[in-house]
């Protein structure tokens, strides 16, 4: 295991055979991967089960020939588009979306007048780092202009905002028969539009109905199988 979290280290010293206290940087996983190879191992990664940090890794280490266990990093679904895709967007209702490219494409067809008249209110994101709450056109042109400065090689994807909305987290993971597992679904502390990795949750829900925690359960399993990503 390759972890670079001092706050988490004192969870994994039982969970792996060896601990590399290391950057989740390519240049610094790839030598741990030689350093594995060196000694006769034959090294593959699971990239899914530490973030965005780790899956945006996942197509350097294919191109380094290194296998990757589980989905293929062309399925990947740390592309900012996934969540625009119809399997995704067809599977249950979701907010108003779209994807823009920062700078082209709001001259496209994405500017702020024609957004949040529709949306009122917009959740803005090129990468969790540098998510915004905009709520008049001209915020969202700024915002937009800026943007590819936070995550050039990525579309910003554009969200109606749910005012007063509860937010959750919800952890699952497939296989390839198409069984879908629940493992925890998790209320977050905090008002909706904090970022996630930011915000305090608690399990089990306790402010959400039980016919709205299955009704998660049910679209959670429709966009697992719809995306066809497997541990």
């Amino acid at each position: 295991m390759i972890n670079c979290n001092p706050e988490t280290v004192s969870t994994d010293y039982d969970t792996s055979d060896r601990l590399y206290f290391e950057p989740l940087a390519l240049e610094d996983v790839l030598a741990v991967v030689d350093r594995e190879r060196a000694a006769g191992a034959d090294v593959s990664c699971l990239v899914q089960f530490g973030g965005q940090t780790p899956l945006k890794l996942s197509t350097a280490l294919h191109n380094a020939g290194v296998a990757i266990l589980g989905t293929s990093p062309t399925r990947s679904t740390s592309r900012r588009t996934a969540s625009a895709s119809p399997p995704y967007s067809t599977s249950c209702r979701s907010p108003s979306r779209r994807a823009a490219r920062p700078r082209r494409e709001t001259r496209r067809g994405c500017r702020g007048r024609d957004w949040i008249p529709r949306c009122r209110t917009a959740l803005v994101r090129p990468g969790g780092r540098a998510m915004a709450i905009v709520y008049d056109p001209g915020a969202l042109d700024r915002y937009m202009t800026t943007a590819v400065d936070a995550s050039p090689e990525h579309p910003v994807l554009i969200d109606r905002f749910l005012e007063d909305a509860f937010e959750l987290d919800v952890d699952a993971v497939g296989d390839a028969t198409g069984a879908v597992m629940i493992a925890g679904i998790m209320e977050h502390i905090e008002e909706a539009g904090i970022h996630s990795g930011d915000s305090s949750c608690v399990v089990p829900p306790f402010l959400v109905e039980e016919r709205h925690i299955e009704t998660i359960r049910q679209h959670t399993r429709r966009i697992a199988k719809a995306l066809g990503v497997v541990a």
